[in-house]
């Protein structure tokens, strides 16, 4: 850690507070715990699904799946025998596609950038000229969709989960605050907090809201990888001056 960070706890033992992520918190918990340090489980988003109306048609080439808040309505669909969804899947970086293999899919293409973009870049690159495309998105997801369309691909864009601030209260004054989410730290920047806190960043697109509301926090990390592990090494390394 930089050498003038200061602690806004300072003493013993160290502490976090874990804003997300929706999806296994249990997962992230554990982790905080194993690397020694305190833990504060306070949620800033809730997730709802959306209903998915009407059946693709034409059935699609790909699906796309930039969050891992569209899977339940991949795991709906198949139970409920759908052909849509045998598609082969393009998920935005490893989280996403870890949720998909968890949850019993085969993933065709992952994207290494961890963001939107990358993947519409991969898709470009491997799927065929003017390939349909369903694209599996929450409500606030905009840009992806027009870069297909800019390469010309054809895109069925699909509403299936809503995310919205979870019931709010009062956060303990902590170390470290873990984001999982860009609206996660609009949330945050937006209340009164008496303390200025390090962020870790679950990946870059969260890594990139915490930059655009720096005064915020005393200094802002992203893991190396979005993984329960990941935030272990970090915890470690922060507490160890390494």
């Amino acid at each position: 850690r930089p050498r003038w960070w200061r602690r806004p706890v300072g003493t013993s033992p160290w502490s976090l507070l874990l804003t997300g992520p929706i999806q296994d918190p249990a997962d992230w918990v554990k982790a905080v715990q194993l690397a020694g340090w305190e833990c504060h489980s306070q949620p800033l988003l809730q997730r709802s699904p959306l209903a998915l109306e009407d059946p693709p048609e034409p059935l699609p080439d790909w699906i796309a799946i930039t969050s891992v808040g569209a899977v339940p309505a991949l795991i709906e669909a198949r139970e409920q025998g759908a052909e849509w969804c045998k598609a082969p899947l393009a998920a935005v970086g490893e989280r996403s596609a870890r949720a998909l293999t968890t949850s019993g899919f085969e993933v065709a293409l992952v994207s290494t950038g961890g963001n939107a973009t990358s993947l519409a870049k991969a898709l470009i690159e491997e799927a065929s000229a003017g390939a349909r495309v369903l694209w599996l998105r929450g409500e606030r997801a905009q840009d992806f969709g027009a870069q297909l369309r800019t390469a010309e691909f054809q895109v069925d864009e699909r509403t299936v989960y809503r995310t919205e601030p979870a019931p709010p209260s009062t956060a303990p004054i902590t170390d470290v605050v873990f984001f999982a989410a860009p609206e996660a730290v609009e949330l945050w920047c937006a209340g009164d907090h008496d303390f200025r806190p390090a962020a870790l960043a679950i990946g870059w697109t969260t890594l990139d809201a915490l930059q655009e509301h720096q005064e915020h926090f005393s200094l802002a990390l992203p893991l190396a990888s979005p993984a329960p592990a990941s935030l272990t090494l970090a915890l470690q390394a922060l507490a160890t001056n390494e």
